[in-house]
């Protein structure tokens, strides 16, 4: 579960079933590799392929947000760890910001950060976020409020980053998880188009019909009478 893209677009790193982040060749090719055991889940490469950014769970928090060299798996450590969720994390395509959501105002928000140091960090998703993703342009960053998807524009100058007005995209009854550590969706290069996951059941029902002294209604259709070993 959990598959993201390399950079290059040649491999795909994953979480398999709680067993850890493995990678492997798109085309299906090479051996299995495993990059780090454990409660691990890849969520976002930064740019150059040298950092996988994952969630992990704590010893004391719900969720956490860790960085993985690339070169050296071995080479992990916390980004974010504290006692809150964070999760969905997310590097620019200049790689130099980190988006991700958080409950630590006592709901999920959409935060970024200046990556990696994290000295720059702002909120942007007033009233609440999940499950962000940048544009491929890295001038907009796309989320999910419940049935809504939402977008922010961004404009970066030197360590400072400016959000715009915030803009619901489209509505509709597409798979959602409050929690979901990763985008249930997908965008297309331009920005234009949405991957989307629909929700399961079908149809929704039409029509409630509401029937009163129902065992009544059940003596007279099904009398009693004498039984029979027939």
């Amino acid at each position: 579960m959990a598959p993201v893209w390399s950079p290059d677009g040649t491999s795909v790193a994953f979480n398999s079933m709680g067993h850890g982040i493995h990678l492997r060749k798109a085309d299906g090719t090479g051996e299995l590799e495993l990059l780090r055991a454990g409660d691990a889940s890849p969520k976002s490469w930064s740019p150059d392929g040298h950092w996988i950014a994952f969630t992990n769970s704590g010893s004391t928090s719900k969720r956490d947000i860790w960085l993985l060299n690339r070169s050296n798996p071995e080479d992990a450590f916390p980004l974010l760890e504290t006692s809150f969720y964070e999760g969905s994390p997310t590097i620019s395509p200049d790689g130099r910001w980190l988006a991700y959501c958080s409950d630590e105002s006592g709901e999920f928000e959409i935060y970024v950060q200046s990556f990696p140091d994290g000295r720059d960090r702002r909120k942007i998703s007033p009233g609440g976020g999940v499950e962000p993703l940048w544009s491929r342009d890295g001038k907009e960053i796309f989320f999910r409020r419940g049935d809504a998807m939402m977008v922010v524009p961004l404009e970066s100058r030197g360590s400072e980053l400016r959000a715009g007005a915030l803009e619901r995209l489209f509505e509709g009854q597409f798979a959602f998880e409050p929690t979901n550590s990763e985008a249930n969706y997908d965008v297309s290069l331009n920005g234009e188009r949405f991957v989307m996951v629909t929700r399961g059941g079908g149809a929704p029902p039409t029509e409630l019909r509401i029937v009163l002294n129902w065992a009544e209604e059940l003596k007279r259709l099904v009398p009693k009478g004498p039984r029979t070993t027939e």
